[in-house]
């Protein structure tokens, strides 16, 4: 139940890191 807890947090980071790096890249180009 840990891991699958683990996992669950790892890939909303994940995609939120994805998104939030989209969003950087879309602002300095621009």
């Amino acid at each position: 139940m840990d891991l699958e807890i683990n996992n669950h947090v790892e890939s909303n980071f994940s995609s939120f890191k994805g998104e939030a790096l989209a969003i950087i890249w879309a602002i300095s180009h621009f």
